[in-house]
């Protein structure tokens, strides 16, 4: 799924949007981004890619990353841990919504065990 969209991380990043001397570098960090972000989500969501809102968020979260690698590579490491903090709001803020919607939750369920106090018996530090 393509979350990055280019239009609006150049917005983000306050570039004309008919400078394009530094497209390719974008699309190339977007792609990188989408397949992190994807794989960020497969523990989260149950069915992908995500749609309406979720999307939306997505698509924010996945610009704003971008911008904090392209402000980073451009050695402007304020503006890039700004907009790593923004991304880190924006994933947290999708990752509530996915695991408190029930129609969106995934199936794994929390099992809890007996707290076992003895050793295990194939520790083969434990072997003497």
């Amino acid at each position: 799924m393509v979350y990055f969209v280019l239009l609006e991380c150049k917005n983000l990043l306050n570039i004309p949007l008919n400078v394009e001397s530094d497209d390719s570098i974008l699309e190339q960090l977007g792609a990188k981004a989408d397949q992190y972000f994807t794989n960020q989500m497969t523990s989260y969501a149950e069915l992908l890619p995500l749609t309406g809102n979720n999307l939306t968020t997505a698509q924010q979260a996945v610009n704003q990353y971008v911008a904090s690698i392209y402000m980073a590579r451009k050695q402007n490491f304020d503006s890039a841990k700004y907009w790593e903090d923004r991304y880190k709001e924006s994933f947290n803020t999708l990752v509530n919504i996915l695991t408190s919607d029930p129609t969106n939750r995934t199936k794994r369920v929390a099992q809890t065990k007996a707290y076992v106090t003895e050793p295990m018996k194939s520790d083969p530090l434990l072997e003497t």
